[in-house]
């Protein structure tokens, strides 16, 4: 490292003058302890300052050397920095060249320790004409006390949280006041998994924080348990599945999660206990028997009972209580097929009974925790929930090239960063449009529609016509959006479900 590019960050040269008053070369410490912080990393830690010293009349210039080094080495060593002739007569350091830059350079001295170092400096005033002696400061002496670099963000993530597994759309953990390792959420978890990120951004899984292998892998909060005291392990880079520990939430509910990156700690502590969460699972549904998918598979809970209405394929049934776990569920009992049994564990052999679903269809299931109870029926037709899912949406009518085939609509393509928010670029002629949302094949079915019977956002105003959207399709009303001849074109299509608006914008 050249030493005139280690330091062109703490300071510039001023103009040269030569002829120098009678000033004692005395050399000046802002303070005697330096207590680096990451916190004031930008701000000034050390200034030194000086007098001119003398040319004793001649004239010449005077060149400055700011020794320093660690008390005791009588300059031997550390620190020689040349820093030529100038009337800036001062040198400051931040807290962060300190501690980062230059005691690891000229001291090896390695920050994770944070210690305290006594250091002493001085400067040298070299006159350029030779018959005047080279003049030395005065000794100062000061300790400086090192920091460790701290992590300052922490993002959590997993099934327990509303972002799931998507890094994006991870929890920031807020780091409390005056405190470099300290970090404290608090908020609303569902059953399921998590773990903390050092940073959100998509497909980097590391630098994180998992459970410790060495202590208990699960978060098991309970009322009869509602505080959890437990270990992290930090990873720089992935340490592989069997390492890549995450904590369990077993309860929903409101919680205060409290983390300490410095000793590792963590605690969680259930604030107060929210409603319980059941998914369906099984290939009858289309997550099959994979826990990753089966959100959309979550059912309804209100007064002991819970409900889910949709779509099923023909195959087997049965409910989980989590996304992270098999176990504990409901299945079929034995001895009556209208009511449930609960396992918190794998149940013995020959009761993991599954429930039958004998065609596809949509469906309407009820289940009661209390009494056990449990009802499959066929609806006879699609049913549309009071909230949609919006997690897919298509476009279908005779003002597009896929007509009124349900077999060949076109699909909107969900915004990555905002699943809100859904686009379609294509050509429009004249005819109807809407926009389903799922494919049920049934034109009475789920769809984003139309306000009024015959609505033209695509008519005179052909560059942009925003509607407010009616999410159902209420009472069997199916009202389109018309596109007038004079109206073809290439459109963009926007629905965000957020503002609930529908923009339709031609190319």
């Amino acid at each position: 490292m050249c030493l005139c590019q280690l330091w062109a960050f703490t300071g510039c040269v001023d103009p040269i003058a030569e002829n120098k008053p009678e000033e004692e070369l005395l050399l000046k410490a802002s303070t005697e302890n330096v207590v680096l912080s990451q916190q004031s990393e930008q701000d000034e830690a050390l200034k030194l300052s000086w007098g001119a010293g003398s040319n004793h009349g001649t004239g010449s210039a005077i060149h400055y050397i700011l020794e320093m080094d660690l008390a005791g080495n009588n300059f031997e060593a550390g620190m020689k920095d040349t820093l030529g002739k100038t009337d800036s007569h001062f040198i400051s350091y931040s807290h962060k060249e300190l501690n980062d830059t230059i005691l690891p350079y000229y001291w090896n001295i390695h920050s994770e320790e944070e210690k305290e170092y006594e250091f002493e400096a001085r400067i040298i005033a070299d006159v350029v004409d030779p018959t005047v002696d080279t003049q030395i400061s005065n000794v100062v002496k000061f300790k400086i006390k090192t920091y460790k670099s701290r992590q300052l963000s922490l993002f959590m993530l997993g099934s327990s949280t509303q972002g799931g597994w998507t890094i994006s759309r991870s929890t920031l953990v807020l780091r409390k006041e005056d405190s470099l390792d300290e970090f404290e959420w608090t908020g609303k978890l569902k059953a399921g998994e998590i773990k903390f990120l050092c940073q959100s951004i998509d497909n980097m899984w590391w630098p994180g924080y998992v459970c410790d292998p060495s202590a208990d892998p699960n978060v098991n909060v309970s009322m009869a348990a509602p505080e959890y005291t437990g270990k992290l392990a930090f990873h720089e880079n992935d340490p592989g599945g069997e390492n890549d520990i995450k904590f369990l939430i077993s309860t929903p509910g409101k919680y205060t999660i409290y983390l300490n990156t410095a000793t590792l700690e963590i605690k969680c502590t259930l604030l107060e206990m929210g409603d319980p969460q059941l998914f369906l699972i099984g290939p009858a549904t289309d997550a099959d028997w994979s826990l990753d998918a089966i959100g959309a598979y979550e059912m309804d809970y209100a007064d002991k009972t819970f409900t889910w209405e949709g779509e099923l394929n023909a195959g087997e049934l049965r409910f989980v209580c989590q996304q992270s776990s098999f176990w504990p569920g409901y299945v079929k009992d034995a001895l009556n097929e209208n009511k449930v049994k609960y396992y918190t564990d794998v149940p013995p052999d020959g009761e993991d009974l599954k429930f039958n679903i004998p065609a596809a269809g949509t469906y309407r299931i009820i289940l009661n925790i209390e009494t056990l109870d449990i009802s499959i029926e066929p609806t006879g037709g699609t049913v549309i929930p009071e909230d949609p899912d919006y997690s897919q949406v298509w476009v279908i009518g005779s003002a597009t090239e896929y007509d009124w085939s349900w077999d060949n609509m076109g699909r909107m393509e969900q915004d990555p960063t905002d699943s809100n928010r859904f686009t379609w670029t294509g050509k429009l002629k004249e005819g109807e449009i809407k926009f389903p949302l799922d494919n049920t094949k049934d034109f009475l079915g789920m769809c984003v529609v139309a306000k009024e019977q015959d609505n033209t956002p695509i008519g005179e105003n052909l560059d942009f016509a925003i509607e407010e959207i009616v999410k159902n399709n209420v009472n069997g009303a199916d009202r389109k959006w018309a596109v007038n001849a004079d109206a073809a074109g290439t459109y963009t299509i926007t629905i965000d479900f957020k503002t609930n608006k529908i923009s339709f914008v031609k190319q």
